[in-house]
Parts: C-alpha cells; structure tokens; sequence
C-alpha cells in the first residue's frame, strides 16, 4: 500500500476533519493541522518514524501547541523588516505560525505515559497491517480527547493566558509555557491585556539586557536593539492600529 493511502486512512481514523483541523503543512512524514478558534489557531503535529521509507513505520509523539497570531503580527510590524538575532545569533521571528503557548511539562509527559506502549508499528517488513493502524489511531484519538481539546479549550484567549499563566509562573521559568523569545511574547500580552505590571517588567528586563550590553556581552546587541523597537512600538500604543488589535 503507498503511503498516501495509508495517510488518508491515519486522517480519517483520527477524525481531525471532523474537530475543524485541515492540513496546513507536511515534510518528510511530518504533518501539522490546524483549526482556527476566534483569536487563536490550535495545532497538532505528528509524524510517522522512521521518516523514509516503508519498511517500518509507526506514530511518533503528537505535539499540539496554541498560536496567537496577533503576537506574532505585533512583532513584525514593530520591527519594520528589519532583521535582528537572539544571543546566539539566530535570526527572531522567521514564522508568522511560531508556537505561542505551549501545555505544561507534566500534560506532555503523561500523554507519552500513556501512549509508551501502545504505539504499534503498522507497517513491518513492508508489510501493511490495518489492525495495528487502527489500533495505533485509537490510542492517538484517546490523546487528542483527553489532553489536547480540553488544553485548547482552557487557554482560549490572550486574556486567559495573561491571567493563568503569566500572573501564574515567574517569567524567568515562563519558557516551560509561552515558547520562543519568551520575555518579548510576555511582554506583548501584558501590554494588550491591560496588565498593570507590564511597565514594571518592561523597565526590569530592558535594563538587565543594556547592562549586559554595556557590560561587553556584544552578542546582547541585536537582540537588545529588538527588544528597544518592540518597546517603542508598544508603549506609543500603534499597536492598536493593527487590524485585529
């Protein structure tokens, strides 16, 4: 059986199309579907293991992972084209769909807890074994069911996620839930949901990246060059001309 056929069967026997997701990306075995819910789109990616041919194949973990488009386009339009890189000189935001709020560690663990056995290969030999397929789909549907939907639900919108988590974590251990530049994507919420700590923080963390600057840290300098664009086009509020803003 081609692979393709085996794909539309995986898609089918997790009914995504019937939860509102639709293929938005495949490469190389790995696919990512996404749905859009008001101002958030959901995604979950999976992938099949090994990625190249059909001797052996199975499911690899699923990923799922909310993004809130208004952030990215926020960073975007502060920066103006210009490009700028993190510490390690890795240029900031090359993917308007770069993941906005991930779910927490212990979510993600159970979810392989639960799928560590369970995760035939339905492919062996070249052979094609449907059993197994649909078995392996059942499994992954119980996954979607059980953590996925209800971590899309609770984290619906921007107000939820300043609310829950970033009142909720300290932003130095934020990482482990808003993915990316991290201090940037909070600093974004903060100002948009109206948080009166965002002056605050703002201050406190553009201080400690001029002192690094100052200090001779000269892989600190694009980064904090970013850091004073997105700074000024948040606190002179053009943000708010911003479709969707």
């Amino acid at each position: 059986m081609e692979f393709e056929e085996i794909d539309k069967k995986v898609k089918s026997l997790l009914g995504l199309d019937n939860l509102g997701f639709h293929e938005h990306t495949r490469f190389d075995g790995h696919y990512a579907m996404i749905r859009r819910d008001g101002e958030a789109i959901h995604r979950i990616s999976y992938e099949f293991y090994p990625p190249n041919g059909m001797e052996r194949k199975q499911f690899n973990w699923m990923q799922y992972n909310i993004i809130f488009p208004k952030v990215n386009s926020i960073l975007k339009e502060a920066w103006g084209g210009a490009v700028y890189t993190d510490s390690i000189n890795q240029p900031l935001l090359s993917d308007s769909y770069e993941t906005t709020v991930i779910d927490a560690q212990e979510n993600r663990m159970a979810i392989r807890e639960f799928l560590k056995d369970d995760l035939l290969f339905f492919v062996e030999g070249g052979v094609f074994y449907e059993d197994r397929l649909i078995e392996a789909c059942k499994y992954q549907r119980e996954s979607i069911d059980r953590f996925m939907l209800p971590f899309f639900e609770r984290l619906s919108t921007l107000q939820v996620i300043n609310d829950q988590v970033v009142n909720a974590i300290p932003w130095e251990d934020l990482s482990s839930r808003i993915s990316g530049q991290t201090p940037l994507k909070r600093m974004i919420i903060m100002k948009l949901c109206g948080n009166p700590a965002y002056e605050e923080f703002a201050d406190m963390f553009e201080g400690r990246v001029k002192t690094a600057v100052e200090g001779g840290m000269k892989e600190y300098e694009s980064f904090y060059a970013a850091l004073k664009a997105l700074r000024t086009y948040l606190d002179t509020d053009r943000y708010k001309t911003l479709a969707g803003a």
